[in-house]
This record gives C-alpha cells, structure tokens and sequence, in this order.
C-alpha cells in the first residue's frame, strides 16, 4: 500500500538542502519515514517525521527534538544511531537516522522459530548495552518488545542488535509526555505501573519488557496473552507469567525476577539482567557484558555526561563517548541477508536480498485500562517508525 506523502517528502525533493528523497519506507501511528540519500556523499539515510497531527500539539515538536538529542547522544553500538534533527520550513521537526539492514527480532521469531537460549541471551545483553545508557541519562524507553529490537547486518561486526522506536521514551524528571489516563507501551510487554498510568514509571518498566522479551524469543508464546488489550492487562496486573514456553530452568527463573509485580522485588536495572543473563550466553554473550562493563566504566569516569535534569534545561547535548572499548569483531553467517521484510523501500539502489528499515517499527500505544474503549491515541502495536 502507497503512503500519502506531505509535498516536503514526495520522491525527489531536496531536503534540508543537502538528502534527496528517494521514497517512502514506512508509516504509523507516531510518524512516517522515507528513504534518501546525502547528495554530497552518497550515503543512504532515512528521515522520519512525526504525523502532523501530532506536530499541531502544544509542545510536541520541540519536546521531539529534544529527546531525539538525547538519543543522538547515546555512544553504544546498539543504539540506533540518529545522525542529525533539524526542521522542514513549516517547523515539522525531521530525524536523519542512520540505515539498517536486516530484520527486526520479532519477524526473525515469526518466520524462522524461537531463539537458542544462548543466542537470546546475548542478543538481550546487546539490548542492555544501548538501555542501560539511555537509563543514565535518564531516559525509560518504555516500549521495548521483539519488534524494537533489529538484528542488524553490520559488516565490521557481524549480526548486532540495534534497539529502536524511543518515540515513547519518557525523561524520568520530566514528568509524564502523554496524556493523562492513558498506558502507553505495548500491552503484552507493559509493566504492572504502566498499565496502571502511573506518572513514576521508571526504568524498572524496561527490565519488565525484556523479560518478556526473553519468553517470546525463546518460546515464541506471551507470558501475558488475551484476546484484547484489556484482558492483556488484567493477567498483567492479577496473573502470574505462563512461562511453560521457555526450555530453561535457569532463563525462567532469570525471566520471573524480571516479571514480579511489585518493581522493589524485580530485578534492579539491566545491567543487573545482563550480568545473569551472561552464563546462559556463551563466549559471544561474555564478550558482549564486557563490552557493556567496560563502557559503563568509561562513562563514570567522564565529567561530561549529562544528568536528565541538564537535558531537560539546555539545548547543548554531548557527543557520543569515545571510549577504549574495542568491539569484537564477528563473521557473518553464511545466511547473513534475511528474508526481505514487510516495509522495504521503493526505488532503493540497496540489493535485493537485504531487507532495508527504517528506524523504529511499532509506535506507542495508548490503551485506557480502566474504561471499555480504546483511547484516542494509536492503538496497541500500531506500526511506526524512529526514536
């Protein structure tokens, strides 16, 4: 299905002066995305624009700029990388994101099976590496699931996961960024205080999603699954986790630490997961907690990390940190280039084989637990692109 453009988008217009739009790649309830390429050097890129309806809200442009600073700060390899945030002349806020190749893990999960525990378990670390960033600097992304998570084809480092889509992502002293009485998240991956509309939703929330995130991926079944999103919340609130999926004692009881109800009583912050998770992970994951630690350390001893109460107060981000860390290099698999996946772009001069994203697949959703009816805000998995 065709996507319906602004003019400023539309294949072949110049923008920013500088990307030339080669056409579109996707579209969802938070904004649209399209490919183009840097006219100076070549590079493919994809900008991505938030809805205008969303643009028209008090505030929402320039709180969108602001996060996307934040994320642009972020120094991990498994970040998806924003490269520039500018705006169109209308004011339109527009992201330049780096291009990933590959497919997302929830595709992955759904065309070729459940996950090695091991693979899993390093994947999640990865994962941990690019939250647990984003956490010290105050940001809670607050929608991680299969679907956010991109195993990229990236050829110094082999297969690496990049994790996408904070367009829901919450700064932890800035109050609320939704409407009042809404969820947002996704709800099979929304923690208890999410689903509640809790205004102190902190990063405790992330661990909660990759906890489930763990069960689908080497279970491919939800440990919190219904019919509707409101039934999804009410096990999510009342129920225990179905983890007769996972094929592991010790990942059960790693994922339930991560699943308890009461955020005191989960397990305290990713680092944390991805230390228990490393057993489980073989050399690759050990490798990959290194790398987490190691980076983790750098940052502490950098002066220039910003706090959230900083972010939210000035316009002067820093750059990512050069860090001593050295990333592993690792083959690529014989079957590197996956199957082409639901949004490849049209008119790309990328190779057929690989499948080519935006950033960002599935925006927030809002869900009003409490009443019988959907809020007025995207639904729940609804399709969307960036961070």
């Amino acid at each position: 299905m065709s996507l319906l453009l602004p003019p400023a988008l539309a294949r072949g217009e110049l923008v920013l002066d500088k990307y030339r739009v080669l056409g579109p790649l996707g579209a969802g309830g938070m904004g649209l995305v399209v490919e183009a390429e840097h006219v100076e050097l070549g590079r493919l890129v994809a900008l991505k624009t938030p809805l205008p309806a969303l643009v028209a809200r008090p505030g929402f442009a320039d709180r969108f700029v602001r996060e996307a600073r934040i994320v642009a700060a972020l120094g991990s390899p498994h970040v998806a990388r924003v490269l520039d945030v500018d705006r169109l002349e209308d004011g339109t806020p527009v992201l330049v994101l780096e291009r990933l190749f590959g497919r997302d893990l929830d595709e992955h999960v759904a065309t070729s099976g459940p996950l090695s525990i091991e693979l899993a378990a390093r994947l999640v670390i990865e994962a941990c590496d690019a939250v647990g960033e984003a956490h010290e600097r105050g940001v809670v992304h607050r929608d991680l699931k299969p679907a956010n998570l991109f195993l990229s084809i990236d050829p110094a480092l082999g297969e690496i996961v990049k994790v996408l889509d904070f367009g829901v992502a919450k700064l932890l002293d800035g109050g609320a960024r939704t409407t009042a009485g809404h969820a947002i998240g996704s709800p099979r991956y929304m923690a208890p205080e999410q689903v509640r509309r809790q205004d102190d939703v902190d990063a405790r929330a992330d661990v909660w999603a990759l906890g489930v995130t763990l069960a689908r991926l080497v279970g491919d079944r939800d440990p919190f699954d219904g019919d509707d999103a409101l039934e999804i919340a009410a096990r999510v609130l009342e129920l225990p986790p179905d983890l007769s999926g996972v094929p592991s004692p010790a990942l059960v009881e790693i994922i339930a630490r991560c699943l308890e109800k009461r955020r005191d009583d989960r397990t305290p912050d990713v680092v944390e997961l991805a230390r228990a998770l490393a057993p489980l992970a073989g050399e690759a994951g050990e490798r990959a907690l290194a790398q987490l630690l190691c980076r983790r350390e750098a940052r502490g001893r950098a002066p220039s990390v910003h706090s959230a109460h900083r972010a939210e107060t000035t316009e002067t981000f820093d750059a990512p940190l050069a860090l001593p860390c050295r990333e592993p290099s690792r083959p690529l698999p014989e079957s590197a280039a996956p199957p082409s996946i639901a949004h490849r772009s049209t008119g790309s001069a990328a190779p057929a084989r690989v499948a080519m994203v935006a950033l960002g697949t599935a925006a927030a959703a809002a869900l009003q637990v409490g009443h019988g009816s959907p809020s007025a805000d995207p639904a729940p998995d609804a399709t969307a692109a960036g961070p």
